[in-house]
């Protein structure tokens, strides 16, 4: 008790109002029960509210580091991280898993620490970095312990190797730092020839934009589950990663950044994976190079789009089913022959 006194007066604490740091308090006594009544006996003085916000604005500027001294007093030996990656050696245009095991939390101090840090001060509770790029990490669907981190790389990326830093934000773990490795792989080359009116194309600045808005968007709830579903029949024509020659001019930093389902005009598109319908794109409306296209947020950042249809079936805002048709095999916008890109 005497501890929590401390850091309420002044020892840390910030938040941008007192009442969500009470609000704090209260929902993680109310879950420890032999703490309520004590939590209950803390009196905050009589005073204006513009007093009590400058005793909070003080006292937030030791916040961090008093509330990291108050969690070491409890626990006082940190874990090293229970980390898993998929591999320590990855090719370009690879995808890095890195899976984080937060053990429960113990006591009642344990889970005020990490109430304040989610609640109040909206830090997450892992964060994973990659050479210089924060990844978001969110808890696996079914298993709040254990967090995954997906880190995709290009077959643009430069070799070598990148750092990977860990840090779960308790109190009780260690930071974790590490090295992965980026070798190189090799990727066909294909030559197309497309006539004057396709290769005029190059996409219209809403169109990009919008594709862009979606590519980045990031949903903390899972959707998918299990494998991924492929969307279509027919055999693939281009592979991920493929560079190309345009009308014999090699296309300087680009490559395919999908698969193509080669398919007979008409036939259904499936959804891979459950998500949600977030964009809906149209020749007719401007999207020249994608064509007729579905964008499905399959959640914490994993994202799928359909591209060149022929027809679509579904609306923005609509939440679909792995298996749900979304629409049908065409050759709209940059296309040469009736194909789904995926």
């Amino acid at each position: 008790m005497e501890v929590l006194q401390w850091l309420l007066s002044g020892g840390g604490g910030a938040a941008s109002t007192t009442s969500q740091f009470f609000t704090v308090i209260h929902g993680v006594c109310s879950e420890e029960n032999r703490h309520v009544n004590n939590v209950g006996k803390i009196t905050v003085p009589a005073s204006t509210k513009e007093g009590i916000e400058k005793l909070w604005i003080d006292a937030g500027h030791n916040a961090r580091s008093a509330l990291k001294s108050v969690v070491e007093v409890f626990v006082p030996c940190k874990q090293k991280v229970d980390l898993n990656v998929n591999k320590w050696q990855i090719q370009q245009g690879d995808t890095l898993a890195v899976f984080v095991a937060v053990h429960p939390v113990e006591n009642f101090f344990e889970k005020l620490n990490i109430a304040l840090r989610t609640r109040l001060w909206n830090d997450p509770l892992v964060n994973v970095t990659f050479g210089s790029s924060v990844v978001p990490a969110y808890p696996v669907l079914g298993d709040p312990h254990t967090w995954r981190a997906l880190v995709p790389t290009t077959p643009l990326d430069e070799l070598g190797t990148r750092a990977l830093e860990v840090e779960v934000r308790d109190g009780r773990h260690k930071d974790f730092h590490g090295v992965v490795e980026i070798l190189k792989r090799d990727f066909p080359v294909e030559y197309l020839w497309l006539n004057d009116t396709k290769s005029t194309i190059h996409g219209t600045k809403e169109e990009m934009e919008a594709v862009e808005g979606f590519i980045s968007r990031t949903t903390t709830e899972q959707y998918w589950q299990g494998r991924f579903l492929l969307p279509t029949k027919g055999r693939v024509t281009t592979d991920y990663g493929v560079q190309r020659y345009y009308n014999g001019v090699f296309a300087e930093r680009y490559f395919h950044r999908g698969v193509d389902y080669g398919a007979v005009e008409g036939t259904p598109v499936k959804a891979p994976a459950n998500g949600q319908v977030v964009l809906i794109g149209e020749e007719k409306r401007g999207f020249e190079l994608h064509g007729n296209c579905v964008g499905l947020d399959h959640g914490q950042g994993v994202t799928s789009i359909l591209m060149h249809l022929d027809s679509i079936c579904v609306r923005e805002g609509m939440m679909v089913q792995a298996g749900e048709i979304v629409g049908t095999v065409g050759e709209t916008g940059l296309a040469t022959g009736p194909h789904l890109h995926w």
